[in-house]
C-alpha cells in the first residue's frame, strides 16, 4: 500500500503541469475554479494509487511492462475523474446542490458530461500525459524490481556469510 501512495505522489507533477497549463495564461482568475484545481490534484494522486494497488501491488507483479500499462491507465482515467470530482463532488462540498437541481440525476449528468469533458481535455492535453504516465510508471516499477532484486541478493549474501 505505501508503494501505491508513492507512486501516487509521483504521478501529481503531471497533474501539476495541467493546472499550470489551464491557469497559467488566465489573467482574471475565478474563484470558483478552486474545487477544479482541487479535483485534478486529487485525481492525479488516488486514481494512479489505486490502479497500481489494484494490478501491481496486490498481485507482486513488478515489470516496466505492467508499470507503463497503470501508468498510461492512471492518465486516461485521472481525466474522467477529475472533471467527475469537480462536476458532481465539488457543488457537494460548497453546499450548493441548487447547481445540480434541474429535473436530471446529478450523477447521471456528472457521469455523462465528464466522459465528454474528459475526451476533450485528452485531445488536448493526451499527448503530454499519456507518455508522462508511462515514463512515471515504467520507471518506478523498474526501480521497485531492481529494489528488490538487490534486498533478495544482499539476503542471500547475509546467509551465506553465516554458512
Amino acid at each position: 500500500m505505501k508503494r501505491s501512495l508513492i507512486f501516487g505522489l509521483f504521478c501529481l507533477p503531471a497533474g501539476l503541469i495541467a493546472i499550470a497549463m489551464i491557469f497559467g495564461n488566465n489573467n482574471d482568475y475565478d474563484p470558483g475554479w478552486w474545487r477544479f484545481q482541487f479535483s485534478i490534484v486529487a485525481a492525479s494522486i488516488l486514481i494512479p494509487a489505486f490502479l497500481w494497488y489494484l494490478i501491481i501491488e496486490r498481485k507482486k507483479r513488478f515489470s516496466m511492462k505492467r508499470g507503463i500499462v497503470v501508468g498510461v491507465l492512471s492518465a486516461v482515467l485521472s481525466h474522467y475523474f477529475s472533471w467527475f470530482f469537480s462536476m458532481y463532488i465539488g457543488p457537494l462540498l460548497e453546499q450548493r446542490p441548487e447547481i445540480l437541481d434541474g429535473g436530471v440525476d446529478p450523477l447521471l449528468f456528472s457521469m455523462k458530461a465528464s466522459l465528454t469533458y474528459s475526451t476533450v481535455s485528452l485531445l488536448l492535453f493526451g499527448l503530454l500525459h499519456l507518455p508522462l504516465g508511462g515514463l512515471i510508471g515504467g520507471s518506478y516499477a523498474n526501480y521497485i524490481k531492481k529494489t528488490k532484486q538487490k534486498t533478495l541478493l544482499k539476503r542471500a549474501a547475509d546467509i551465506l556469510k553465516v554458512i
